[in-house]
């Protein structure tokens, strides 16, 4: 009687996904012609940027890749920063999505990203992950070794899990990613 229990905000009768020719968010950005890699979220502390910055240079020169970061919060102006001082044309700041859009958002990406610091481990657990899942799409997971989202990803085939820092492995698995269509 005394237990509770608070379910993620996901809701997998509102979050669908939407084919690409019908995406309207797709169109906005003019991303028809791009393999999409997505951060969707809460920007916050307890996130690994510096290992997508770092991938997201690595592929720098790969002009059909995109990496988009959805969102604000603490590391917003961290973003802001390295996607100017890298001259990272392969990035994009979005704002924050209307829930009522986030089908569109979320369904357009190719590739999605869910992260963890090595050092908040066991301290958080990032719920976007549930949000990518809704709107079938893959994802990568940034993470230690340890964490309980390399398990989900690994166990349900759902994406790639990476070890925080390891950019050069996530950048080799994009590409070969973007040139399996299945």
């Amino acid at each position: 009687e005394k237990v509770s229990v608070i379910c993620t905000w996901t809701d997998v009768d509102k979050i669908k996904n939407i084919p690409r020719d019908k995406n309207w968010f797709i169109k906005k950005y003019n991303l028809e012609d791009k393999f999409i890699i997505m951060y969707s979220g809460n920007q916050g502390r307890g996130h690994d940027f510096k290992t997508i910055i770092e991938t997201a240079y690595k592929l720098k020169n790969f002009e059909e890749i995109v990496f988009i970061f959805i969102g604000n919060g603490q590391q917003n102006n961290y973003l802001n920063e390295e996607i100017t001082r890298l001259n990272l044309k392969n990035c994009m700041l979005v704002p924050y999505q209307k829930q009522n859009d986030l089908s569109y958002s979320l369904s357009a990406a190719h590739i999605s990203i869910v992260t963890l610091k090595k050092e908040l481990h066991g301290l958080i657990a990032p719920s976007k992950l549930y949000g990518y899942f809704s709107a079938s799409i893959p994802v990568i997971v940034i993470s230690p070794e340890n964490s309980y989202l390399r398990n989900i990803i690994e166990k349900t085939n759902s994406g790639k899990w990476f070890l925080n820092n390891d950019s050069n492995k996530m950048a080799e698995w994009i590409i070969q990613a973007k040139s399996d269509k299945n």
